[in-house]
């Protein structure tokens, strides 16, 4: 009986909070569930917000790390209100449909906001970090697999997430040639085609690089 009452008490209080919510009627649910994640992750007593709740969550079984957004997802969830409550209060507004570019238009500050130039150095960091080597094996001459198949992926990396050039990049691997980056994105792209475990490696790292 105990349970019960605490699950009506949790579900009243969520109810009314929500009702006191200014939010459209478009994407009422989505927009909610966002609203939700958001206090959810507030410290009650200051407002504060707590770490992702998915940090020391494994990776895989034995694998010795732990997914770790960070914050990423507490602001993607903000993103999604302020986007969400913003083109429905428009839709409602000027009744007709949306466009590209209405949308573009209405959120062009948000967009801006949400942008993120990742550099060399960051990736290199994370990649080092992810594989558990040093941050100056990236520069290094050594060609042992445990350190060179790491510097191939943040090679990789900066291909995908810079916009610098192959010489470019290559350069701050060391001095290295744009030949030796091509490489590198080739080999990378080959092995995640062939290897599960190396392409959910890569995934995971573009996608935390990406936010």
């Amino acid at each position: 009986m105990a349970g019960r009452d605490f699950v009506d008490r949790t579900r009243d209080y969520w109810m009314e909070w929500v009702r006191r919510l200014s939010i459209s009627y478009d994407w009422q649910e989505a927009i909610i569930r966002a609203a939700i994640t958001l206090k959810l992750s507030n410290f009650d007593e200051t407002g504060g917000i707590i770490a992702a709740h998915t940090t020391s969550i494994p990776e895989a079984p034995s694998s010795g790390r732990t997914w770790d957004y960070r914050y990423c997802w507490l602001r993607d969830a903000y993103f999604v209100v302020q986007a969400l409550n913003r083109i429905g209060a428009h839709m409602q507004l000027v009744r007709r449909d949306l466009t590209l570019e209405i949308v573009q238009e209405l959120l062009q500050d948000l967009l801006r906001a949400s942008e993120r130039r990742v550099t060399i150095d960051e990736i290199q960091r994370r990649v080092a970090e992810h594989f558990n080597i040093k941050m100056a094996e990236m520069t290094s001459s050594r060609r042992a697999r445990v350190v060179a198949r790491p510097r191939q992926v943040a090679m990789y990396l900066a291909k995908q997430l810079t916009q610098r050039s192959l010489p470019e990049i290559g350069r701050k691997f060391g001095g290295r040639d744009h030949t030796t980056v091509m490489h590198a994105v080739k080999k990378v792209e080959e092995l995640t085609r062939s290897d599960r475990a190396f392409a959910e490696d890569v995934e995971l790292l573009h996608r935390m690089l990406g936010n």
